[in-house]
């Protein structure tokens, strides 16, 4: 239950699932519901903006495994997610590009006091991976989420919107300065959605089965979706 306290300890929710299952599109549906109904302060945070910088995923030797667990900074997450509980001001994090597919340098995001966080990433309900130092007292990530939601499809589906989307920033790359995407311009179409199937099968897929699947049941709501993103079931844990 979300309080109208102005005292109250900020609220936030968690929205997971696989790569492409719309996450993003529903926290920003969220934030705009409760904009409407609640006179509160909503900001919507991706934990991608925790992830090693390319250069320290390479340095670790995990590239090939952007987006698992062990590719995030997850202590600085957790304090984060503190600093959001106590309501501290000038809270400063890393910023990610999906254009750029990577940290961007000397780039932040600042956010001073909220009273509702929606954080939506991969990995958000996982156990072991969030604990913290030895000595200290143990404590997970979703210690610190009031409500999560994952958002389930069929993986056939999920590897379709996966390609979808790259595909339709490939088209439009040259639109921006930079975009990672580029450097797939000598391959033709085909050879394109090869590469595309290559990285699900090989990364994406390896994860969702791996990391993110197994806590899907950990989820206070979970969405089944459907072809087109429709939503045709839900399972919600009193």
């Amino acid at each position: 239950m979300i309080t109208k306290n102005k005292n109250s300890t900020p609220y936030i929710i968690g929205i997971t699932g696989s790569v492409a299952s719309g996450k993003t599109t529903l926290a920003q549906t969220i934030k705009i519901f409760l904009k409407k109904y609640l006179k509160k302060k909503i900001t919507n945070i991706s934990t991608d903006n925790f992830l090693y910088s390319n250069k320290k995923l390479e340095k670790k030797k995990i590239t090939h495994k952007k987006g698992f667990p062990e590719s995030y900074n997850f202590k600085n997450l957790m304090k984060f997610l503190q600093k959001v509980k106590l309501k501290k001001e000038k809270i400063k994090i890393p910023k990610y590009s999906h254009l750029n597919y990577d940290i961007i340098k000397n780039k932040h995001i600042k956010i001073n006091k909220t009273d509702i966080l929606i954080l939506e990433g991969l990995n958000i309900l996982q156990i072991k991976s969030y604990q913290q130092q030895k000595n200290k007292q143990k404590k997970i990530l979703s210690d610190l989420i009031n409500f999560s939601i994952y958002v389930h499809a069929p993986e056939k589906f999920l590897k379709k919107w996966y390609k979808d989307r790259l595909l339709n920033l490939y088209k439009n790359r040259n639109q921006y300065k930079e975009c990672f995407l580029k450097k797939f311009n000598n391959l033709t179409k085909k050879e394109l959605f090869n590469q595309l199937t290559l990285i699900w099968n090989t990364i994406n897929k390896l994860n969702l089965t791996k990391n993110i699947l197994p806590t899907k049941e950990r989820a206070t709501l979970i969405l089944n979706k459907t072809y087109n993103h429709k939503i045709n079931k839900i399972k919600y844990k009193i």
